[in-house]
């Protein structure tokens, strides 16, 4: 048979009696270690984050942490308006809590967007009222949880509607940006969406060859994947090697020239490797 009872917090002693069909019984302690849930409560600080806090009194160990976001500490900072959970945990006994960050903004942003250029990341936003604002911040993360600071924009006061924008230059394949509004009294929010802009792979190479046919030289344009080098073999039709240039390539669009004036009139064919990369070939014609 079984029974269900609640104890209190400790170690408790509970005899338990066992009597057979027989009318025969016999009774047995049995002690049970009761483990309190950590006491914990969780802090949101304004537009700056949230604190969580636990009483360690409560707990023989250290308690952890997991929050909903991915972090293992026992705060989270610089959060964005939201709902975040945490699991605190101390014993082996898990307690979940929850807090909502719900931030005021300075000004009535109406967009925060941004898109790919090239190597570059433009990063726009769109108000309609702005008041006491002092600058907006474009901020950057690589993981979505750390950002630093990569531009800054005066803000303009208007209460019409105004478009600002800021480049990201040389930016890396894949980021994470929010946009920090700060009043002039020092107080700031967030956007309230983190864009993430991420670059993808041109793959390596030729994209145009000409004139085809030539007489004289060629204008050869390819993309290249990263920053490498790359070769360049000019190929007869019974497969010899008539020459290898090896150039220094730049990620993306490439142009190279060359002349092949002096081979007589016939069919060649291109060749571009790249490590890494498939090897591409194109077929030249030489009047």
């Amino acid at each position: 048979a079984e029974s269900t009872v609640t104890p209190p917090v400790g170690t408790n002693t509970y005899f338990a009696e066992m009597t057979t069909a027989a009318g025969c019984y016999h009774t047995a302690p049995v002690s049970v270690d009761v483990k309190a849930l950590p006491n914990a409560t969780v802090v949101p600080s304004a537009c700056g984050g949230a604190d969580v806090t636990t009483d360690a009194t409560t707990s023989a160990a250290s308690p952890s942490y997991l929050w909903s976001s991915g972090q293992l500490t026992a705060s989270i900072a610089n959060v964005p308006s939201g709902t975040y959970a945490v699991t605190v945990t101390a014993n082996g006994c898990p307690k979940v809590l929850s807090v909502n960050v719900s931030c005021s903004l300075p000004v009535e942003l109406i967009s925060f967007t941004g898109k790919v250029r090239g190597r570059d990341n433009l990063l726009q936003w769109i108000t309609a009222t702005e008041l006491n604002t002092a600058y907006f911040a474009v901020e950057r993360s690589y993981d979505g949880f750390n950002f630093v600071e990569v531009a800054r924009e005066r803000a303009t006061n208007t209460t019409v509607t105004h478009n600002y924008s800021k480049i990201d230059a040389n930016a890396p394949n894949k980021a994470y940006y929010r946009l920090r509004i700060v009043d002039n009294d020092g107080t700031f929010a967030f956007s309230p969406n983190i864009i993430v802009l991420e670059r993808t792979k041109t793959g390596s190479g030729f994209t145009n060859v000409y004139p085809n046919p030539t007489t004289m030289g060629l204008t050869v344009e390819f993309t290249a994947e990263e920053a490498s080098n790359v070769t360049f073999s000019l190929i007869d039709a019974i497969g010899q090697v008539l020459f290898t240039q090896v150039l220094t390539a730049n990620e993306g669009q490439n142009a190279a020239q060359f002349d092949i004036s002096d081979f007589p009139s016939g069919v060649y064919f291109l060749q571009l490797d790249q490590a890494g990369a498939k090897r591409t070939v194109r077929k030249i014609i030489k009047e």
